[in-house]
């Protein structure tokens, strides 16, 4: 739970990425098929993102969350002049979601990382699956900076339960 920092507001972050498996599958230089572990510094926090480009998408990772409970999901993913492709799934899901961000936009140009709802979930004994992709005929790179999760209120959970046993 080292990797895990809880915030002001209650909630968790993952800015520490290296803590992925399996590690062959991470490396600190740029490896068709490989993800790199980058360093960098926010406001506030320190973290190592997940890196690739090149032609070849990366192996799959996946993140150990060891959360119990219910919490809204966002993904940070960091930008490069290529657009962005990443996939992720929790362990019970039956697929994967797929994340894109467009190139660097110039407005943005000095912003850290672009934060993206997923999804709320029951994270108890869930781990983060991830994957890059490359939509046909696109140059896209790969980079995840960090995962940050709500907990969900009581009420907002017995709702999502509710709805969910419903379908």
């Amino acid at each position: 739970r080292k990797h895990m920092k809880p915030t002001a507001a209650n909630e968790i972050l993952i800015s520490d990425l290296s803590i992925c498996k399996p590690r062959s599958a991470l490396t600190k230089r740029y490896v068709a098929g490989k993800w790199k572990l980058l360093p960098y510094e926010a406001e506030g926090f320190k973290g190592i993102m997940l890196g690739a480009i090149g032609p070849r998408p990366p192996a799959p990772l996946r993140l150990p969350l060891k959360l119990r409970g219910w919490y809204d999901i966002y993904v940070g993913l960091y930008r490069t002049y290529n657009p962005i492709q990443v996939r992720l799934r929790l362990s019970s899901d039956r697929a994967y979601r797929k994340f894109q961000a467009s190139g660097v936009d110039l407005k943005k140009f000095l912003a850290f990382v672009d934060e993206y709802y997923w999804k709320a979930a029951d994270l108890t004994g869930e781990a983060i699956h991830i994957a890059g992709y490359k939509a046909i005929d696109t140059v896209a790179d790969h980079f995840i900076a960090l995962f940050r999760f709500a907990p969900l209120s009581p009420a907002k959970t017995r709702v999502l339960q509710r709805d969910r046993a419903s379908q």
